[in-house]
């Protein structure tokens, strides 16, 4: 790998693994100019006589040739193009939307209905959810599903939204805690503002870049780069960056992918979860003689604290805070799928449910109150306590009942 391909792949490897922005918000595509109808054309009949797997890189083109011929009222134009690319990329659950408003508009209700109703299910995005249970002929439906069976109704959490977050996830979330954990849950009326990003992915990702630039190449000739001198501000290290690429003759189009890179992350970052429980201990407080037992936040927002790069959540006494943002298609490039978020988000929820009420850390493979450092391990531990765990909350449980009753 040369020093320009070294340089190209920390840019890209790094907002990955670190910021808000995955390789597909990255790709070519979304941040290179405006391409022509015919140009588009071009590249999409190449496309279209490539490999399969050669093809699905550039599904996307395909994908936006079908619109630009729907919108031109071309309907078999458009379904074909939009047949040949979910025929390749299935998951892409914005083109099964499209492609079923053309099949409905065309006839084929039953077909049409079967993918809107795949859409409703695997969409991760609020809006294309709603937007597929509005074409199903059904209102948006927040309610969580069916009615769960609470036990103890002498015991309540209440679920507090943490800036804009999935109002659908949430009222998934809420119905699966309480069948889950038999303790009332509700959803508080007043979300919390989180306010400004507490720091932002571009200055983490700009100084390991530069770190790692002199890592890997310590004579790169570049001024400012020797003897642990360097750039100190934002702007001076994307300068520093930019001369680098230009002296080992980096490709216009890689530096028009890493400037529009650094723009993207421009106002990203994460949100302190030690500031977020403070907003949450100080809007929210305990009232005396009430059913409530914790308050616990909710939010899409990427959290840290002092002590860590990322956290998927963060507990107190009374209060909690849980972040769905690493836990997303988005962020880990896989395709979307809401249960399995919502059963993600169900895992840390128990468990930062059950610090509120009292049960601590689980040693035991598998339990919900197990310790996890990622979404693999996320993934590998069950929704379910240990028996030892059960016990402890049955415990709380029945000793609420006995209290309310005396």
């Amino acid at each position: 790998m040369n020093k320009n391909s070294l340089v190209i792949f920390f840019v890209f490897s790094l907002i990955a693994n670190i910021g808000n922005v995955s390789m597909d918000a990255c790709r070519a595509e979304e941040i290179s100019p405006d391409i022509s109808k015919e140009a588009l054309q071009e590249k999409v009949d190449n496309i279209l006589r490539q490999e399969v797997s050669v093809a699905r890189r550039s599904i996307k083109d395909v994908f936006r040739l079908a619109d630009i011929y729907a919108r031109e009222g071309k309907d078999q134009k458009a379904m074909d193009l939009y047949k040949w690319g979910l025929g390749i990329d299935s998951w892409d659950l914005w083109g099964q939307l499209k492609y079923a408003e053309l099949l409905r508009k065309n006839g084929d209700s039953v077909q049409a209905s079967q993918k809107f109703n795949q859409v409703l299910a695997y969409a991760e995005d609020e809006k294309l959810a709603d937007q597929a249970e509005t074409l199903l002929g059904a209102s948006p439906s927040q309610d969580g599903g069916k009615d769960p069976a609470v036990s103890n109704q002498s015991m309540e959490i209440v679920l507090v939204p943490i800036g804009d977050i999935n109002k659908r996830l949430l009222a998934e979330l809420r119905g699966e805690l309480e069948r889950k954990t038999g303790i009332r849950y509700s959803i508080s009326g007043q979300s919390v503002d989180p306010g400004n990003v507490d720091r932002f992915y571009v200055d983490q990702i700009l100084g390991e870049m530069i770190r790692q630039m002199k890592l890997q190449l310590p004579k790169s000739g570049v001024e400012g780069d020797r003897k642990g001198s360097g750039p100190r501000t934002r702007a001076g290290k994307i300068k520093f960056i930019q001369r680098f690429m230009i002296k080992h003759g980096a490709h216009p189009e890689d530096l028009f992918k890493f400037n529009g890179a650094i723009e993207l992350l421009q106002a990203k970052g994460q949100y302190d979860a030690s500031k977020l429980l403070s907003l949450l201990e100080a809007r929210f407080k305990i009232p005396q003689n009430s059913p409530v037992m914790g308050y616990l936040g909710v939010t899409s927002e990427d959290i840290f604290n002092r002590r860590n790069n990322f956290l998927f959540s963060l507990s107190g006494d009374n209060h909690a805070v849980v972040s769905y943002f690493r836990m997303t298609s988005a962020f880990n490039k896989t395709p979307a799928n809401r249960p399995r978020l919502l059963e993600r988000t169900l895992k840390q929820a128990i468990c930062s449910s059950c610090f509120l009420l009292g049960i601590p850390r689980c040693t035991s493979v598998g339990c919900v109150m197990a310790y996890t450092s990622g979404t693999v391990e996320l993934d590998e531990k069950t929704t379910e306590l240990c028996d030892t765990c059960k016990l402890q909350l049955r415990a709380l449980l029945n000793y609420s009942k006995s209290e309310a009753n005396a």
